[in-house]
């Protein structure tokens, strides 16, 4: 039986052809809605100076993510695109659409491990 309704959260996979947890939700869902979070802490510059993400790399996302919205639209998706941090936006998105299952690509880094389990602490 397929779930109701499922957020499919994306992260670093922005491409329609190899994105393997799209197709798990799509196939595991009646119903899937696409976002992007972007979090304004990645364009701040940290302890040592340093932004994690320039000029270039945030020209990139963009472009990705504009692209990315496109395939979506072309097979009647779309993808949704917020500001702010995922353990807040989540949540208010679950309970506001009665979303029954959350999607999300595993993660490597420290932080993004830490921000995936305070989501799912929340959920």
């Amino acid at each position: 039986m397929k779930e109701k309704r499922s957020l499919l959260w994306l992260k670093n996979e922005l491409r329609l052809h190899d994105n393997e947890v799209l197709f798990r939700a799509a196939h595991k869902a009646s119903f899937v809605i696409p976002i992007y979070i972007i979090d304004p802490t990645s364009f701040q510059t940290n302890h040592l100076g340093f932004r994690k993400a320039g000029y270039f790399r945030t020209q990139f996302l963009l472009e990705s993510l504009d692209a990315l919205k496109l395939s979506l639209q072309a097979i009647g998706a779309d993808l949704h695109v917020f500001v702010g941090k995922a353990e807040d936006i989540i949540p208010r998105i679950v309970q506001e659409l009665g979303i029954t299952v959350v999607y999300a690509s595993q993660e490597v880094t420290s932080e993004e491990i830490i921000t995936l389990n305070h989501v799912e602490l929340l959920l």
